[in-house]
């Protein structure tokens, strides 16, 4: 075997037949070699020990919220990836709540572009599909999916910011249509407005603005808010 980039040694590898230890190669950031002692015959530029360890593959989250942009104070791009790779989480999505709200090309590939210099394992982004006219070009700048929040925000800027909540059916419709023209996911969080409105606002009444209260409305009457969307 020609010179390697990395052996990860006598570890305990999940395979689809469940764990054998074995050592792994690894030449040009692909896995060439699962096997015994011949895997390091031909010497390796790192050995890393893994006796006694798991090694799994890198685990896909593709519905993560990060906070960057717009909401930095709570976490950025890089403290967002640092927690997925200590969960052996190597591909995070993230969901087009920030702020500016990817809603547009121009603002997809500047959040793109702007991740590209924080993140420290692989990521992408799903931008809302609102705007009929322009997700053809969301999905040539690359996105892998779209989302559609059925709800506007009533007095906050976080979750659901104007601009990727989308109520009226014929507008969905309209953004299914362009959607569907690109192959593509779409996943849509269902919500009633109107029964929020009406749920949410008597918690309001009551003086109750908390994240609680937005958590218990979602939940009142056997969550109907999502079940008559």
């Amino acid at each position: 075997m020609d010179k390697l980039d990395l052996v990860i040694k006598g570890g305990d590898v999940w395979t689809p037949g469940g764990f054998v230890t074995a050592d792994i190669a690894v030449a040009g950031s692909k896995i060439v070699a699962l096997g015994g002692a011949e895997v390091l015959a031909g010497g390796a530029a790192t050995v890393v020990d893994a006796r006694g360890k798991k090694v799994i593959p890198g685990l896909i989250d593709t519905h993560t919220h990060h906070r960057d942009p717009g909401f930095t104070h709570k976490e950025d791009m890089t403290t967002a990836t640092m927690a997925a790779a200590a969960g052996g989480v190597t591909l995070t999505v993230g969901m087009p709540n920030v702020d500016p709200p990817t809603t547009t090309v121009e603002r997809y590939r500047a959040l793109i572009e702007d991740h590209k210099k924080k993140a420290i394992v692989d990521f992408n982004h799903n931008p809302s599909g609102t705007v009929p006219e322009e997700i053809a070009g969301l999905a040539k700048a690359g996105a892998l999916a779209f989302k559609i929040f059925m709800v506007k925000d009533t007095g906050r800027d976080y979750p659901h910011m104007p601009g990727i909540g989308l109520h009226h059916h014929g507008a969905l419709f309209r953004s299914f249509e362009e959607v569907g023209k690109t192959g593509l996911p779409l996943m849509v969080h269902p919500h009633d407005q109107d029964l929020m409105d009406e749920i949410e606002g008597r918690y309001w009444k009551r003086g109750d603005y908390s994240p609680q209260a937005y958590a218990k409305a979602y939940r009142d009457f056997d969550g109907i808010i999502w079940d008559t969307a």
